[in-house]
C-alpha cells in the first residue's frame, strides 16, 4: 500500500472502550504496520468549527458539495453536519497532500464522509463497522429517510476501491447487492489487548468459577433488544442458576431483570477482567444483524465457554473456538457441567 494514505478512524478517541473502539484500535494497528498515519474524526463541535475558522477555503469548498448531497438525501441536520465534517475533511486532505483514504464507515458522519470523498473524487477503501442499513433501530438522523440513508451508504460501498467487511455475512450481503470489490477482515483483538486476554485464560485454570456472565452494550439497539429478550427467558426458567449482567448502559435494564440476575451496569476494565476469570460461561443473546460481536472473539482468546442464543449467524463455525450456538437455555444448562472445573487448553500465541 502506498505510504500516501490516511486512516480516518471513527471510534479511536471514544471514552467508552466498546466494540467499535476495539475495531478502530485493530485498524489503527494495521495502518501503523503499513506506515499509515491515523487521524481521529472529531466528535466535538468545537474542534470542527475551529478547523473551519482556520481554513476558510475549506469552508467555501464544501458548501456546494453539502448542497448537492443535501438535495439528494440529507436532513437539515445532515446538511449542517456535512458542512462541518466535510470542511474538516477538506482541510485535512489539503494538509496531507490529497492522499488515498482508509475510511471507517459508521452511521451518520461516517456515511457522510464517504459521500464527501466521492464528491472530492478521492480514492478510498471502506472499513464498515456494521452494514448500517442492517442494524435495527439505527438512528440515521443526518438523512431525511431510511431510504435516503440506504442510498447514501450504498454509494459509499460501490464507489470504494475495496470494501473490507468485518464478517462473512456482511460481505455476502454486499456482494448480493452488486458490490463486487468486497473482502472480509475479521475482528481479532489488537495486540495491545491480547496479553490481558491470555492472562485471563491462565487465571481461569485455578479460579473458583461461579455464575454465568452476560456482557453487552445496551446503547446498541440490537444488543439491547437481545438483552431484553434474554432477561425474559431467564425469568421464565427455574434452573436456580445465577447470572451477572455488565456493560455500558446495562444499568437501565435493572428494573426488568429477574432476581437471579445481578445487574452491574458499566464497570471498569479491572472488574470486567475479574468477571471473565470467575465466570462459568459467557451467555450472549443477539438477534441476527450486521457486524461482529468483539466479545465472542475475546471470550475465545480468554478460554471462556460461550453460548449464543438468537440465531446470530456470525457465531456459527466458531465451535472449535469455544463458541456454541444454542436454541434454548436448557441446552446451556445441559452443556455446562462438562466445563465445570475443566482446565482450558493454552491458546497458541
Amino acid at each position: 500500500m502506498s505510504r500516501n494514505v490516511l486512516h480516518l478512524s471513527t471510534f479511536l478517541n471514544a471514552t467508552a472502550k466498546h466494540g467499535g473502539y476495539k475495531r478502530s484500535l485493530q485498524l489503527a494497528e494495521i495502518a501503523q504496520a503499513d506506515g499509515i498515519r491515523t487521524l481521529c474524526i472529531p466528535s466535538g463541535l468545537y474542534e470542527l468549527l475551529s478547523v473551519l475558522f482556520r481554513s476558510p477555503l475549506s469552508a467555501f469548498a464544501i458548501l456546494p458539495i453539502a448542497v448537492t448531497i443535501g438535495m439528494r438525501s440529507l436532513s437539515l441536520k445532515g446538511v449542517a453536519a456535512t458542512i462541518l465534517y466535510g470542511g474538516w475533511l477538506h482541510a485535512q486532505m489539503r494538509r496531507h497532500g490529497w492522499p488515498r483514504v482508509m475510511l471507517e464507515v459508521s452511521a451518520n458522519q461516517g456515511v457522510i464522509m464517504g459521500n464527501v470523498l466521492v464528491s472530492f473524487n478521492v480514492r478510498f477503501s471502506a472499513y464498515p463497522h456494521n452494514i448500517e442499513f442492517m442494524v435495527p433501530g439505527q438512528n440515521q438522523s443526518f438523512f431525511r429517510s431510511e431510504g435516503a440513508a440506504f442510498a447514501a451508504e450504498m454509494l459509499v460501498y460501490r464507489a470504494a476501491c475495496r470494501v473490507h467487511a468485518i464478517s462473512e455475512l456482511d460481505a455476502a450481503v454486499l456482494r448480493a447487492m452488486n458490490v463486487e470489490l468486497v473482502q472480509t477482515l475479521l475482528y481479532s483483538p489488537p495486540k495491545s489487548e491480547q496479553s490481558a486476554l491470555y492472562q485471563i485464560r491462565k487465571l481461569r485454570v485455578t479460579s473458583d468459577k461461579t455464575g454465568i456472565l452476560i456482557l453487552g452494550t445496551a446503547w446498541n439497539p440490537p444488543t439491547r433488544l437481545g438483552l431484553e429478550g434474554l432477561l425474559d427467558l431467564i425469568r421464565e426458567c427455574s434452573s436456580g442458576q445465577t447470572f451477572t449482567l455488565a456493560g455500558f448502559g446495562t444499568e437501565v435494564l435493572a428494573p426488568i431483570a429477574p432476581s437471579s440476575v445481578r445487574v452491574l451496569g458499566g464497570v471498569s476494565d479491572a472488574m470486567i477482567r475479574d468477571l471473565m476469570v470467575q465466570a462459568e460461561a459467557l451467555l450472549v443473546c443477539q438477534p441476527p444483524t450486521s457486524g461482529m460481536l468483539t466479545r465472542l472473539v475475546e471470550a475465545s482468546f480468554a478460554g471462556i465457554p460461550t453460548y449464543v442464543l438468537g440465531g446470530y449467524f456470525q457465531a456459527r463455525g466458531m465451535d472449535n473456538q469455544g463458541v456454541h450456538s444454542i436454541s434454548s437455555l436448557d441446552e446451556l444448562f445441559k452443556a455446562m457441567p462438562e466445563h465445570l472445573g475443566a482446565e482450558e487448553p493454552a491458546r497458541p500465541a
